[in-house]
């Protein structure tokens, strides 16, 4: 305490000589720490001016607090009226581990949900109505469990509030109106990610810096199990919970970041109503696009484009964009009628009844051949040529050209038809499996800054990247200065065929290292547009590169960290993990441009 507080809490008690006789001053802070800890469960029962003490407790709070004490009536009582002016001020309100263990033994023992009380509650942060003022009514309390960063899960309680005239409850993180769940502005230090679990943001910080420093999936990101004392069942954060909790403090993060309130519906399933708000900053993040997009480090603006063969799983059409309704689908929604189809390449016919494939004797013998390889032994076999461990060539009998295709999994399926034909020797493909997008196409600042992202679906087509491109940055004043791209050669050739002049002011080079390696000296177009040595601005003049053109190669290596994490996520999960993860690695790279005096800056953009 200090000494105002010490100097009015003996001028109070001075009135009352039995009592300061019997307590101490250790005794009086710890009436005043555990009032001051349930000071808003006190303001509910306060129906007039909640901003003064009342003259005097609530019955069952008065006997739960003197039992966590253990002062006689006649004591609490007195202190109460002595103390309450210096509980009602702003001061602690922590509880020591033998008062936590007290509450947790008092508060759980209660014979009525009402007054059962937790070291742990939570509260809306108002008691009046943020519309029409009146005070809330309706109180409505469960139990909850809350996970610390320190202290791991324990019993919480949480307590909601209703305005009858306005229609609105109102809850710890949010408020519900008109069956939409609308969150308050500031970052909450304590989030309400499921209707009876709450979790500390710092925790979930810590999930997020393991997820982006460590590539750790959200199975590895659980805390152990946490018996809380006096508490009876033991909780642990799934990896759905992890999910959870990452997703919404994300959201809440990036809401804060751009001064809205986060809202979402408040009916459905709680992946129904995150989804709305992910795929809604989904959308944004194509619309507007990194806030780094337009990073720059210095006058000359250089950026390098390149592939990573990350995927999640697609509609089975070619190129087609649609989201799947489940993951373990072939087809999204819209062409769900393409599953009864024989999956045989340019094979049109109706798939037989509890069959993939049509009646033709050879599109049956690939299902069939395909169903033998994911027996046992196919799949033990070819698990052992995979991991490099030899074998006696006579202890295992001859295996097909096709046998060390994992088909354990869902994977595509090319598969040699056995039986001649007509026409000679024919390929037979078909795709059991299902199909994954094609990869990851990064636009990368030569500092390292990733500055966009998008999926391709079908191939790395020259016209899919010109069209990445366009879609970044808009306008052709909005270009680097230069674009390197391993394929920068086949780039040039198609524009100058389509008379497209929107990259006329950026130099396309190839970088160096693909240019070196992949590029003939015979290919004069190539030598002639695309070799990085013809353009000045590109070296010091002392045989140094300015810019680093492997940039794009060194940010696939820390994308493709996220490979096992994202192979399996829809869409719209897809989307959002990665966005963020870039976000948060640019933060952090430009922070650090920022102490080595790079002075990296965003370059005004004209609407």
């Amino acid at each position: 305490m200090d000494t105002i507080t010490l100097n009015s809490l003996h001028e109070r008690i001075s009135a009352y000589p039995d009592l300061s006789s019997r307590l101490t001053f250790a005794d009086l802070d710890r009436f005043m720490r555990v009032c001051r800890h349930f000071k808003p469960e006190i303001q509910l029962n306060i129906k007039v001016d909640r901003s003064s003490p009342p003259s005097r407790l609530p019955l069952y709070l008065h006997d739960f607090i003197r039992k966590v004490l253990g002062f006689d009536d006649l004591t609490m009582f007195q202190c109460w009226v002595a103390l309450r002016d210096l509980v009602w001020l702003d001061g602690p309100s922590n509880l020591l581990h033998e008062e936590v263990a007290s509450v947790h033994r008092h508060g759980h023992t209660a014979d009525r949900m009402s007054e059962r009380f937790s070291d742990t509650m939570f509260y809306p942060p108002t008691f009046d109505c943020t519309r029409c003022s009146s005070p809330l009514r309706d109180v409505s309390r469960f139990p909850a469990v809350y996970y610390a960063r320190d202290s791991g899960a324990r019993a919480a309680y949480s307590t909601s509030l209703h305005c009858k005239s306005c229609k609105i409850r109102y809850y710890h993180n949010y408020f519900v109106e008109d069956k939409v769940r609308c969150y308050y502005g500031d970052l909450p230090a304590v989030i309400h990610f499921e209707e009876h679990a709450f979790v500390e943001a710092r925790l979930c910080e810590l999930f997020t810096l393991l997820m982006l420093f460590a590539w750790c999936a959200a199975s590895l990101c659980s805390p152990p199990n946490c018996q809380p004392p006096l508490w009876p069942q033991t909780f642990a954060l799934s990896s759905e919970q992890v999910w959870r909790a990452f997703f919404l403090n994300s959201l809440l993060r990036d809401s804060h970041e751009r001064r809205q309130c986060l809202s979402m519906p408040d009916t459905g399933s709680h992946e129904a109503r995150i989804r709305f708000a992910m795929e809604a900053r989904n959308l944004r993040m194509i619309r507007e696009g990194q806030p780094h997009k337009m990073h720059a480090c210095g006058a000359v603006r250089a950026v390098v484009t390149d592939g990573i063969s990350i995927g999640h799983p697609c509609c089975a059409t070619h190129n087609c964009s649609e989201p799947l309704a489940n993951n373990r689908h072939h087809f999204c929604p819209k062409h769900s009628d393409e599953a009864v189809i024989c999956v045989v390449a340019d094979c049109r016919s109706p798939a037989s009844s509890n069959h993939r494939t049509c009646s033709k004797p050879t599109h049956r013998a690939l299902e069939s051949y395909r169903d033998l390889k994911q027996k046992a032994f196919f799949q033990l076999q070819g698990r052992l040529k995979r991991v490099g461990v030899a074998q006696p060539t006579d202890s295992v009998v001859t295996s097909h050209p096709n046998d060390d295709e994992d088909l354990d999994h869902d994977v595509d399926a090319d598969l040699d038809e056995s039986e001649k034909s007509e026409k000679g020797n024919r390929q037979l493909k078909a795709r059991f499996g299902r199909r994954k997008t094609h990869n990851e196409q990064l636009i990368v600042c030569c500092c390292g800054v990733i500055a966009a992202r998008a999926t391709m679906y079908g191939a790395e087509s020259i016209s899919g990247v010109k069209d990445f491109l366009k879609a970044v940055y808009g306008r052709p004043e909005h270009l680097p200065g230069c674009i390197f791209y391993d394929c920068n050669c086949k780039l040039q050739a198609h524009l100058r065929k389509q008379k497209d002049w929107f990259f006329l002011r950026s130099i396309l080079a190839v970088d160096v290292f693909h240019f070196k390696c992949k590029h003939k000296e015979s290919d004069e177009f190539c030598q002639k547009h695309c070799n990085p040595a013809q353009w000045p601005e590109l070296s010091d003049g002392e045989g140094n590169w300015v810019f680093n053109s492997s940039a794009a190669e060194q940010a696939n290596v820390w994308l493709g960290g996220y490979l096992a994490i994202v192979r399996e996520m829809l869409a719209y999960r897809f989307d959002f993990f990665l966005d963020e993860m870039i976000k948060l690695r640019n933060e952090r790279l430009v922070a650090r441009l920022e102490v080595q005096g790079k002075a990296p800056y965003i370059v005004p953009t004209v609407l």
